[in-house]
Order: structure tokens, then sequence, then C-alpha cells
């Protein structure tokens, strides 16, 4: 038999009523029981004449005072004496005709002390308890994982469905794309070809439904998009986001998320020599998008302005407000000056001896001149305040 919520819901509230009948009509046999026993006392007593021997007063006091109380408890027998039996007969009756409605009957057996439920024209009888239990089974933990499990099979077997065509491991046949999201052409077990998009969550490919024209019309996927994405980068993509420049030298490996950016020009000095301009910034305070804007000037500046292309890139940096240091040759002097600095504010002027010790800068070395041009023929010379 099977119980919807409603019914379910009125079989319980009978239960707590019969079973609340059953309590309290437990309590009034026992208080007629009481009383029968202090009425037989009592007469005892009387036939005794205990009444008039003070030898039995103490008792026959105690005695009638049970009697008495025994006497007012048999009031449970009468509905104005036990209101609380009567409003549970009432639910009992109520409930009794909901079940009605649904065509069962329900009662408390007398043997197992459990309600007991039928159908109104069936000689079928079933524990309500136990019809509860078989219920509660099946929807058990371990019959919902046992669900759980088979439903993972299933949708397994459509993942494998779905991408059962691929050849494993995925193996592309064409180059990415990007179409607001990373497309590409893969290779199938028939030797065919489907398009497949990356999928950057789970950071595999998967079928799409895409036409191979639609996909090979997008512009191809940059290395910049490949690296944010997490799809492995080919050797040429990693030479790509070295950001390499012409002109002047940069120093910076993308996939080394520590060190400096060093951005470096060497010059020839009039005694033959060759020196170093230097710029470094730790690359914790530089975003790449600031190094791709920095690689679009210094080829403006190269090309452009030759002769001071260097130092139009120091005051570019200065500009982007983040810590840099900068290292200028010394024209008549050995070794570097090097400044320290964020945006427009200097923070620190040191001197090197071009051996790798550094100093504080002396008043007179403040006035000493340094490289600050590109040029090899027309080196300019000028004095850093």
């Amino acid at each position: 038999m099977k119980l919807n919520h409603e019914q379910r819901q009125t079989l319980n509230t009978l239960y707590s009523y019969l079973l609340d009948e059953r309590r309290r009509l437990k309590t009034r046999k026992n208080n007629t029981k009481w009383f029968y026993v202090m009425t037989a006392v009592m007469a005892l007593i009387f036939y005794l004449d205990g009444f008039g021997k003070e030898k039995y007063e103490a008792v026959v006091y105690i005695v009638a005072g049970v009697w008495f109380m025994s006497f007012l408890f048999l009031g449970e027998y009468f509905d104005w004496a036990n209101k609380g039996l009567v409003f549970c007969r009432k639910g009992i009756a109520n409930q009794n005709k909901e079940l009605k409605k649904h065509g069962l009957v329900a009662f408390l057996d007398s043997k197992t002390k459990r309600l007991t439920i039928s159908k109104e024209d069936s000689n079928t009888f079933y524990d309500f308890e136990k019809l509860l239990d078989k219920e509660a089974a099946d929807v058990s933990p371990e019959k919902t994982q046992k669900l759980i499990d088979e439903l993972g099979r299933k949708i397994k077997k459509l993942d494998e469905d779905k991408t059962g065509d691929l050849k494993k491991p995925i193996k592309l046949v064409s180059g990415m794309h990007d179409d607001d999201a990373v497309f590409a052409i893969a290779e199938t077990k028939d030797g065919g070809a489907r398009s497949v998009r990356w999928d950057y969550q789970k950071k595999e490919w998967e079928p799409t439904t895409k036409s191979v024209g639609s996909i090979m019309r997008q512009k191809p996927a940059s290395a910049f998009v490949k690296e944010r994405l997490g799809i492995k980068l080919t050797k040429e993509d990693k030479e790509v986001l070295k950001l390499k420049t012409e002109g002047i030298i940069t120093t910076h490996d993308f996939f080394d998320e520590k060190g400096d950016v060093i951005y470096s020009k060497e010059v020839k000095t009039p005694k033959g020599t060759f020196v170093k301009l230097e710029i470094k910034i730790s690359k914790k305070d530089f975003t790449i998008d600031q190094m791709k804007g920095i690689k679009n000037s210094i080829w403006v500046y190269v090309r452009n302005n030759p002769l001071d292309c260097f130092d139009r890139l120091r005051k570019e940096i200065k500009g982007l407000n983040v810590p840099y240091a900068v290292k200028y040759p010394f024209s008549e002097h050995e070794g570097y000056r090097i400044l320290v600095g964020k945006g427009d504010k200097i923070k620190q002027n040191l001197y090197e001896n071009g051996k790798g010790n550094i100093s504080k800068m002396t008043k007179e070395m403040k006035d000493w001149e340094v490289y600050a041009g590109v040029a090899v023929k027309n080196t300019k010379k000028k004095t850093i305040n």
C-alpha cells in the first residue's frame, strides 16, 4: 500500500490521538483500582469499629484521605470530569472522517498496540509504522547514493558519446582562433576533423557545433590570450611574450613572475669603449599591459628620436608612477650614476664604480656629466639633477 502525503499526515495525527486516549484510559483504570482497594479497606475499618479506637486513629485518617482522592479521580469516568479524554475522542472522530474520504480505516491493534490500517473494502491489514519504514528505506542514503552513481554513469556515457569520435589525446590539425573563445580543428578517430572549443575552467578541448569555415575566418589567438586561458604555449608563443623590442633591448621572461624587467642600450664612449644605459623595474610593480605600451613607445622613439630615445623612455616610465632604477654611464669618469625613484620623485642618488660596488653620491659627483643618448656617433651629454 502506498500513502500520499495527506494520508500520512492524517494517520500520524490519528495515531497520536489514539496513543493519548490509551494513556488516559490506563490512568483512569489505575485510579479505579485504587478506589476499590481503599473502599474495601474503609469497609474493614467500619467493621472493626476503627473510628472509635484511638490506636487505629492515625491509620484511619490516612486511609480515608486516599479513599477520598480516589473517589475524586473516579470522576474521569464522566465527560464533565475528563475534558482531555473528550478532546482526544473528538480528534479521533475527525481524523477517521478524513480517512474515510480516502477509503481507509485505522485502529490500534489490541495485541501489538500499533496503528493498523486497511482499505474499507479489503481484508488486508497493514502496520502503519512498517509502511513508513519501507518508504524511508526507499529514500535511504544507500539507495540515494546508488541512484547518484547510476546517474553519473549515464552522464559519463553521454559525454563519451559526445566526444567519442575525437582522437585521444586531442590532436589539433589547425591553428587556434579567437572568437569570444578559442576554437580549433581537431582530428577524429576515422581520420576526419571536427571543431573544438577550449574550456578554460576544465582546461581541456571539447567538441562544438561551430562550423570549420566560420572558425578559420576568425583572427588567430594571440600568445597573450592563450596564456590568460591556460593553454599550453609553443616555443614561438613564449618568444612573443618576452616582449622583445628593437633598438633598446628588453630583458624579460613573462613566465618568470619574479625578478626585474630591464631595458638597456650599449653606448660607445669617445675613448672607444662601450657602456650601458639601463632602466630596471620590478615585475611585481609592472603589469603586462604597461610592458606592451612601453614596447610600442620604444618602436617610435628609436626611429623618430634616436639621439635621446632612452631619455624619452625614462620620462614615459616616470609617467606610469611605478618604482624604477635608471643607470647612466659618466662621460669623463669611471662608473655609473644610479637614480632610484617613483614617478617624478627621486628617492636615492647612488654611484656604481663599474665593478658592482655601490655607494652614495658625493656632492662633487652630482656635477659629473653622464651619457643620456643612444647614438654611437652623436652621443649626448647632460647633467642630471
